[in-house]
């Protein structure tokens, strides 16, 4: 049910439209969705390592990271900003 409720629009245009637009449609989407996975995949990766430098007895630590997230956030959704 996710699969096709997430490819609903490839489904629907692919009817309406000729096959060649639809592939332009489906790169032109790939496009636009890579930062929204970079930033899903990056944030459940960079995690552990969050989590050991907050262990590190670095002061300037908590402001670094801090800044990674505040750049994080700007990339994501418009919904967490």
């Amino acid at each position: 049910m996710t699969f096709c409720g997430l490819q609903a629009d490839r489904l629907i245009i692919g009817k309406l439209v000729p096959l060649d637009f639809l592939g332009i449609y489906g790169i032109a989407m790939n496009f636009a969705t890579l930062p929204l996975a970079l930033v899903q995949q990056g944030s459940g990766l960079l995690t552990p390592v969050v989590v050991q430098l907050r262990h590190q007895a670095d002061p300037g630590i908590e402001r670094k990271l801090q800044e990674a997230r505040g750049l994080l956030l700007q990339t994501g959704p418009c919904w967490s900003r």
